[in-house]
């Protein structure tokens, strides 16, 4: 049995033709437009890490849609120091990472993941300890500040400095809508984000002037 009606192999079939003999309906009502979603995890462990260590570990990343909010969000490890951290080996006493300034950070994105997070100006949701104020009397900028300047971005800052976290899912869990960040604690603190704006660069002139723009 034939599904399409006899034609010349020089007369190919139209797409109204195809239509009408597939029967499949090309424009139905109210279709929402399709949606592409990106993520990816940012931290690297031996093939040997058990099944638990990987549920409270690999976590980090980023992730396209936070929450269902149609921002972009990453998840990354934060010292008490100010630097943004990615881990690399297993849990343990010989557990070392990759620390970052955040401007050093913004730049290992760019070259480990073509990620510039400069290019989108949505708000930008920053989920990493001690990443949402200074610690008090030091007389620096926060680390979700020092990001906002790099990248010229508004970032939704979570907590203050002190260290934060999400649910066991990580970032499956941020682009599916079924995670939260909360401080630590018992009982845990769902955390509300605030929105910091980034301040204007600067630039030095020739006569080591400072030029705000």
């Amino acid at each position: 049995m034939h599904f399409f009606k006899k034609k010349s192999p020089s007369q190919p079939l139209s797409l109204q033709e195809l239509k009408k003999n597939l029967k499949i309906n090309f424009e139905p009502e109210n279709a929402r437009p399709l949606a592409h979603y990106k993520t990816f995890y940012m931290e690297h462990h031996p093939k040997g890490l058990s099944k638990i260590s990987k549920r409270f570990m690999i976590k980090d990343g980023y992730v396209s849609d936070f929450l269902g909010t149609g921002e972009p969000g990453i998840v990354v490890h934060g010292s008490s120091e100010g630097h943004l951290v990615i881990l690399d080996t297993n849990l343990g006493r010989d557990q070392k990472g990759s620390f970052f300034t955040p401007r050093e950070f913004y730049r290992y994105l760019i070259r480990r993941y073509s990620l510039d997070l400069s290019k989108d100006k949505r708000p930008l949701h920053l989920v990493a300890c001690y990443s949402g104020e200074a610690e008090k009397g030091s007389g620096k900028l926060s680390v979700a500040q020092e990001l906002a300047n790099a990248t010229q971005r508004k970032i939704w800052a979570y907590g203050g400095h002190y260290p934060v976290a999400t649910h066991y899912s990580g970032v499956a869990g941020l682009l599916n809508n079924t995670d939260y960040v909360f401080a630590g604690g018992f009982p845990p603190k769902r955390l509300t984000p605030k929105l910091i704006e980034p301040h204007p660069p600067v630039h030095m002139n020739k006569d080591n002037s400072v030029t705000h723009c």
